[in-house]
């Protein structure tokens, strides 16, 4: 059985997994179809790792070498708003509970309800924390914020968009800053100024059109929107964290962003993982295990 699923994880993660895919060079519904097998192949590196680790000390001879040298190979890639996401970022959260109060925000969704709905979500959400968290035992003063995909969307906006009197509809005067920021995946210009998706520039702005902004959305919310059009010098420190293999959002976002709130003055670490697919992070995998451990350093020295 571990031989069957070493060799479809294989087979795999060589077509899907290690070539990489941008969203730039296929037709829009095909992207899905792409991601969910290159995820896949991904997710069950985890799980046979451990496996040629166990076949390492329990077997001798060359089958235990062979395993042995496998492992060791598959670990260095440790190194490297329609719906809602289900598990998101659970992951992150288990793994820093042991330190850290969590708090798991949700927010309405498109097209039922649609922009600025869902940053408005979030700074009531942040609100509801400083405002609450010290009868959990937590420090009001001490609050950070993190997401994936749509929600390191909202985490880049959250941080930059904090005192802006249009998404805070009846609390604009309540403080929703946070001290740090890690936006994960996330898309930072809905507009696509640099036309980073390609083939599927006018797909994705129709797509968003239609399910995410008001019909009568002008220039300025469209802004809104986008976090490169917030940047700002006395926004919170951030980490932006995106993979390279990411075929639903281009990794190239992540660091234009990165690249322009750093010109703005502000304080920005951008990792670029190596193998990375888009929702990395769902499930255990060693890509897994080093993002989130490397996710709680840099949080506990930021805040």
């Amino acid at each position: 059985m571990i031989a069957t699923l070493f060799a479809v994880w294989l087979l795999g993660f060589a077509a899907t997994g290690y070539v990489r895919m941008p969203p730039a060079r296929l037709p829009g519904n095909l992207l899905a179809l792409w991601w969910l097998p290159s995820f896949l192949a991904q997710m069950l590196a985890g799980p046979l790792i451990v496996a040629g680790a166990i076949s390492a000390v329990l077997l001798d001879g060359l089958v235990a070498k062979a395993a042995a040298a496998l492992a060791a190979l598959l670990v260095t890639l440790e190194a490297g708003k329609i719906r809602s996401e289900g598990l998101g970022e659970v992951q992150e959260m288990i793994d820093i509970c042991d330190c850290w109060v969590c708090v798991d925000a949700n927010y309405r969704l498109g097209p039922k309800d649609r922009f600025p709905a869902m940053l408005t979500d979030v700074l009531r959400a942040i609100a509801w924390t400083k405002a609450h968290i010290a009868e959990h035992g937590g420090d009001p003063a001490r609050v950070a914020l993190t997401g994936g995909s749509a929600g390191g969307h909202l985490t880049a906006l959250g941080a930059l968009a904090h005192d802006r009197a249009e998404a805070k509809p009846g609390f604009a005067d309540v403080d929703c800053a946070v001290c740090a920021a890690v936006p994960c995946y996330g898309r930072f210009d809905f507009t696509d100024r640099q036309e980073l998706w390609g083939r599927n520039h006018e797909s994705m702005r129709r797509f968003e059109a239609d399910k995410v902004m008001p019909a009568d959305a002008d220039d300025a919310l469209w802004d809104l929107a986008s976090p490169i059009a917030l940047v700002r010098g006395d926004a919170p420190p951030m980490l932006v964290v995106h993979g390279c293999h990411d075929t639903l959002i281009p990794y190239e976002e992540g660091a234009a962003f990165a690249h322009a709130q750093r010109e703005a003055g502000g304080s920005v670490d951008h990792i670029e993982l190596a193998g990375g697919q888009h929702a990395f992070d769902m499930m255990q995998s060693a890509l897994t295990w080093g993002h989130v451990r490397a996710l709680r350093h840099w949080l506990e020295r930021r805040v």
